[in-house]
């Protein structure tokens, strides 16, 4: 790896711990600028993704919230606050099917809803499939 490539690297790095550490502030705004930064630099691990769908959500940029915890959960299927977040999201723009998947994976990273993504999963399941079942109806 050349010095530039390094220092690329670095870069990137620096925005993503800039991204997560505004959008902990409430900073959601200049968390999103970051967090697109360091993913354009090469930092696009699933906790980046994260962060950057949970900043877009609070900005209520839904569509691009989903699109970018889509990519965190496809990089982790076992961030089970990605999965919950996403569902929620789904279920906004009443994309029950995605919703339902979401909320379903959620659930099975903690079947005994242990934590609270878990039992709000386990809920939000019910919920949402009675919602698809309406819709289908």
């Amino acid at each position: 790896m050349s010095d530039v490539e390094k220092d690329a690297a670095k870069s990137a790095i620096a925005w993503a711990r800039y991204g997560r550490h505004a959008s902990l502030q409430g900073e959601h705004g200049f968390a999103i600028f970051a967090l697109e930064r360091a993913i354009d630099g090469g930092a696009d691990g699933a906790a980046v993704w994260l962060a950057l769908g949970i900043a877009r959500a609070h900005e209520r940029q839904t569509e691009a919230a989903i699109e970018a915890l889509e990519r965190a959960v496809g990089l982790d299927p076992k961030a089970i606050d990605g999965w919950c977040m996403l569902g929620e999201l789904a279920v906004e723009l009443q994309r029950y099917a995605l919703a339902l998947e979401a909320f379903k994976r959620c659930h099975a990273l903690d079947p005994g809803a242990d934590t609270p993504h878990g039992a709000r999963a386990k809920a939000l399941v019910r919920k949402t499939y009675k919602k698809l079942q309406a819709e289908a109806g």
